[in-house]
């Protein structure tokens, strides 16, 4: 049994194409929420409170 890369690729195209980029998607979301919780404990510049 053999499992290279150019036998999963039709795959996970034909899974992108069917349920979109799920990784990316998760990627991207993780990112941004890593820059918000940054900035939510970042303490070193005072904040002033938003209305």
């Amino acid at each position: 049994m053999s499992t290279s890369t150019d036998d999963d690729m039709p795959i996970y195209h034909r899974l992108v194409i069917e349920q979109g980029d799920v990784v990316t998607q998760v990627r991207q979301t993780a990112e941004e929420l890593l820059r918000e919780t940054q900035e939510a404990v970042d303490f070193s510049r005072p904040r002033i409170p938003t209305a």
